[in-house]
């Protein structure tokens, strides 16, 4: 009977002591991760305050530079509606012939991109001359009739839209 007991003593010990080394693995594996958090830290802030101060340099498709272009003239008129971002998505799933799903993303994209700026003048000077730049003149004029009908969603554009829509035609050298 000793023996018996002295083996399930045995048998306790070992599995302390497993439980023990099991509980230290898994307390250095915490430690490794807060060390790796905190050597990655500097390189994601630095990412975060470029990717917040930078958004706009990041566009690289002409669709995109559009979709803000839209979002800004939509943004002129005051608050951007439901009416502003299906009619921008219909605007853009038959002016880049391109689904729903695939309107909707450059929607959200195109507000992530310009959700920092504070005027929607700024979106101009840059969106169109870099759509100029990637699809030409035929594309600015296509946009062109676009905005319009942005403006035209609540009724008559608004005397900022209205403002928006020149500056763009100016710029894209429209008018």
């Amino acid at each position: 009977m000793h023996i018996i007991l002295g083996l399930l003593g045995l048998l306790a010990a070992i599995g302390a002591i497993a439980w023990r080394i099991n509980m230290a693995r898994q307390g250095a594996e915490v430690v490794k991760d807060v060390a790796e958090t905190a050597i990655n830290l500097p390189r994601k802030m630095r990412f975060q305050s470029k990717a917040k101060r930078k958004r706009l340099s990041s566009v690289e498709d002409p669709r995109e530079a559009a979709a803000i272009l839209l979002l800004g003239m939509a943004r002129a008129g005051g608050e951007v509606t439901t009416e502003h971002k299906k009619t921008i998505r219909a605007e853009m799933e038959r002016a880049f012939d391109v689904d729903a799903a695939a309107s909707e993303e450059l929607l959200a994209r195109a507000s992530w991109y310009s959700s920092n700026v504070a005027d929607p003048d700024d979106l101009i000077p840059r969106m169109t001359d870099f759509v100029a730049k990637t699809a030409g003149s035929e594309a600015l004029a296509s946009l062109s009739s676009m905005l319009g009908s942005i403006g035209a969603v609540e009724g008559d554009a608004s005397a900022d839209q209205v403002a928006y829509l020149r500056r763009y035609q100016q710029r894209a050298g429209l008018s």
